[in-house]
């Protein structure tokens, strides 16, 4: 993860949800708590979190809903038997009018350690490349990123004193890597809770001009199974 891209990210999330447009606010928090923040984010990356590895996730989940909770944000569980559970948070805001969901997963994709470059995926390390820090762990971008930066955002807003303009929702599912085979059963088990009036997905490739983007429409995946004949050899 370039730790600038969190400071960008903060930004944006500052600039949806709040009156005031903070262009320093973010970039201004995030180096004033850089050295803290690497080693929160640190901290996160070194869970193990393969979407196989039922106990670990668990970890991940209790370690991001108290993360929630001591920031006084309602949050809870979303669970079913035998799936990981969605980290459910919410913060309602007298008089808002308009509800924004925050999605993001906290699993991640298998890895062999022995062919991890620099060490253990779980053991995060900060390198310099092109005169920026980037931190190198599984997880780092894909998707821990995106959580860390959720949280991060709102402390800097509220170090800052900046009133939120709309109600928030935060869904972090734990077996995105394994094509979400519970996401639908839980969020249909809890519509009430989880609506809102957009959903953003912050999840998704890079552009390959390095350029951060935000994709309007996301309508979900499509499956398909193709059967091809050739003749016999």
């Amino acid at each position: 993860m370039k730790l600038p891209y969190l400071a960008a990210f903060l930004l944006c999330l500052a600039t949806a949800i709040a009156a005031q447009k903070p262009p320093d606010t973010a970039r201004e928090y995030t180096e004033a708590h850089r050295a803290e923040l690497v080693r929160q984010f640190s901290e996160l990356l070194s869970i193990p979190n393969i979407a196989a590895d039922q106990a670990n996730l668990k970890r991940n989940a209790d370690v991001l809903l108290e993360g929630l909770r001591k920031r006084g944000i309602d949050s809870r569980l979303l669970s079913l038997p035998g799936a990981p559970s969605v980290v459910f948070g919410k913060i309602d805001v007298p008089g808002a009018q308009h509800t924004i969901v925050f999605y993001a997963h906290y699993d991640g994709q298998p890895v062999t350690p022995s062919e991890w470059d620099g060490g253990s995926p779980f053991t995060p390390i900060v390198r310099e490349v092109n005169g920026e820090q980037r931190i190198y762990a599984r997880s780092a971008g894909d998707d821990k990123a995106a959580i860390f930066a959720q949280l991060t955002a709102f402390d800097a807003l509220k170090a800052a004193g900046i009133p939120l303009r709309a109600n928030l929702r935060f869904v972090w599912e734990g077996e995105e890597e394994a094509e979400s085979p519970h996401l639908e059963q839980i969020l249909n088990a809890n519509r009430d809770l989880v609506h809102g009036d957009v959903w953003l997905v912050c999840d998704g490739p890079v552009d390959q001009s390095g350029e951060q983007t935000v994709v309007f429409g996301a309508r979900g995946d499509a499956h398909l199974e193709i059967t091809i004949y050739g003749p016999h050899h």
